[in-house]
């Protein structure tokens, strides 16, 4: 009875299909459009079902057949070949599609079935396809169905047929184009690799890891890592393919940001590209919980694609020289994802007409971004010279200006001398204190080697050893300086001035009659620095503060200068505390 159910079935699939001449089929010739398929939702059936029950086959006049990401279906393709010639053929029939989980192909002439995929291949495996052979008798013709699935990444299917020795060759060069295709970019993340660590630029480490994530989604895209790379390495898991696309597209923001120098030039543009990885990574963790779909998670991330675009000719508008490089290079990646997201949502392919053309577009991308890098050394240099040439500039200005306030001061003490009065002394010789303080900031920038943040410490201590020379004591005071954070130019100048106030009238009215001791600390604090000064002396009447000339510059300067708040306490001798945002 199963023989003939088979049987009235190939006479129906002779008359309802396009029988397909293999003869003249030799250099991989497409049979999409000579078969018929038929789309088993849930994938409920068997082929002794598809062989009784009459089904709705269809045709198609595409060259693939694409479902996207499609796990749950299975795909039934039925197709009659025939052998016109006067001897026995052999050929090849290639399903061109590396990543298919599963392909049984069932010869209902002789009753057998074959097996193979990408959840079946063998140690001995040696094709990135997967190919069946096919013999046919003298003017035989032959009713073949298959069932194909698909578990990890989207399902397409090509259909092509091939002499044996055509196959082979075909093979051996399609694997030598990757072979040298792979090793060209490889060259290019080692190069890449090495500028980093000549000029110590992140932008080159962010473009090797996003070069990096491409090489490995690419590997596995072909089939080259499992075959060659990592033998017998093969995905069970779909989310591990989601994790190849995630490594490709998630460092390509940081890169941008850096060598575009885009926080100085467009810092609202740099604020998008600082929080795209964060969005990048909420999306693929709510693809790997199932809380969202494949082909919207994909559709996030070509969102990036006209969104670099639009970047990379914002750049170009405001005179960056590097969107050049950017913009041609990012144009064949565009492409490149364009296609792979059609490819991977159903739409269509284009692998099958031009099968490197991703290839193509990523190694020109690479070059074409290496050769931008590249240029971004002299660019370095250039800024490196211009730099060093400021810094002298700038340390010759702070040596003057040193210069100029200590000439200022010298003329304060001699006015100091000629003057009788102690009150009117006392006015000057604070002058003179205030302005040193502003000198020793000048003469430690002349002297080191940054000009952004100076030796806090240091500073404190030459301001403190000021104020003890000008101010003559016999009793011991002991100062404690504890500092455990730096200070921007600007900041150390009011807080070298705000020291200078307080040790001074420590010095001068918080220890009358016996010794005492003053604890200056400097350290951060969430963000923040907190800046101190206490002692143990007498305090100071509350009704008094305000007429303290002292205390009011401290308050101004807290509040005007350093933007933060000022503690003022006297309890158990006194305590300034100043707190402000680091910088």
């Amino acid at each position: 009875m199963k023989y003939l159910v088979v049987f009235l079935y190939i006479i129906v699939g002779i008359i309802e299909a396009q029988v397909i001449d293999i003869v003249p089929l030799q250099t991989g010739e497409n049979i999409i459009p000579y078969i018929h398929y038929y789309k088993d939702e849930g994938s409920n059936l068997t082929l002794n079902k598809v062989l009784q029950k009459k089904l709705h086959w269809q045709s198609t006049t595409k060259k693939s057949l694409d479902f996207g990401y499609n796990f749950q279906d299975t795909i039934w393709v039925r197709f009659q070949l025939y052998n016109s010639s006067n001897k026995p053929i052999t050929r090849v029939l290639e399903f061109n599609n590396v990543h298919v989980g599963e392909i049984v192909l069932y010869d209902l002439d002789l009753n057998k079935s074959y097996i193979s995929g990408y959840n079946h291949q063998s140690k001995n495996h040696i094709t990135m396809t997967y190919p069946f052979d096919v013999n046919l008798k003298v003017h035989q013709t032959k009713e073949y169905i298959a069932k194909v699935r698909s578990t990890v990444t989207p399902l397409s299917i090509e259909l092509q047929i091939w002499k044996p020795q055509v196959y082979t060759k075909e093979q051996i060069v399609h694997q030598v184009v990757l072979a040298l295709f792979f090793g060209g970019v490889f060259s290019l993340l080692l190069y890449n690799l090495s500028l980093f660590f000549f000029v110590k630029d992140r932008t080159y480490l962010y473009y090797c890891a996003y070069l990096s994530g491409m090489i490995l989604h690419t590997l596995y895209f072909t089939g080259f890592l499992n075959l060659y790379v990592i033998p017998g390495f093969y995905l069970k898991d779909r989310y591990l393919a989601d994790i190849f696309i995630y490594l490709l597209i998630i460092f390509i923001a940081p890169f941008v940001r850096n060598y575009l120098h885009l926080k100085d030039r467009a810092p609202k543009i740099d604020k998008i590209l600082y929080y795209l990885p964060y969005a990048i990574t909420v999306v693929f963790i709510l693809k790997l919980a199932g809380l969202i779909s494949t082909q919207l998670s994909i559709l996030f991330y070509l969102l990036s694609a006209p969104l670099m675009l639009f970047i990379g000719g914002y750049a170009l508008y405001i005179g960056i020289r590097e969107a050049y490089y950017f913009l041609a290079g990012w144009s064949f990646m565009i492409i490149g994802m364009l296609l792979m997201a059609l490819y991977t949502t159903g739409v269509f392919s284009l692998f099958g007409e031009f099968p490197y053309i991703l290839e193509v577009g990523y190694f020109l991308e690479a070059i074409l971004f290496s050769i931008g890098l590249a240029a971004r050394i002299n660019t370095l240099k250039k800024e490196k010279i211009e730099l060093e040439a400021k810094q002298i500039l700038f340390k010759e200005l702070h040596h003057r200006v040193k210069n100029n306030l200590q000439m200022v001061i010298s003329l304060l003490r001699l006015q100091s001398d000629r003057v009788d009065d102690e009150k009117l002394q006392g006015i000057l010789l604070s002058a003179q204190n205030r302005i040193n303080a502003i000198s020793n900031l000048h003469k430690l920038l002349y002297q080191d080697e940054s000009l952004s943040y100076i030796d806090t410490k240091r500073y404190f201590e030459q301001i403190i050893q000021e104020i003890q020379e000008n101010i003559p004591d016999t009793r011991t005071i002991q100062i404690i300086l504890t500092v455990s954070t730096e200070l921007s130019i600007n900041q150390a100048v009011y807080c070298g001035l705000i020291l200078n106030e307080l040790v001074t009238n420590a010095f001068k009215y918080a220890f009358t009659l016996s010794d005492g001791h003053i604890l200056i600390m400097l350290y951060e604090d969430g963000g923040d620095i907190i800046f101190e000064v206490s002692d143990d002396g007498i305090g100071f009447k509350e009704q008094k503060k305000d007429e303290t000339l002292g205390l009011l510059l401290v308050e101004t300067l807290s509040k005007k200068q350093l933007k933060g708040t000022c503690t003022i306490t006297s309890k158990e001798g006194t305590k300034v505390s100043i707190r402000f945002k680091k910088v």
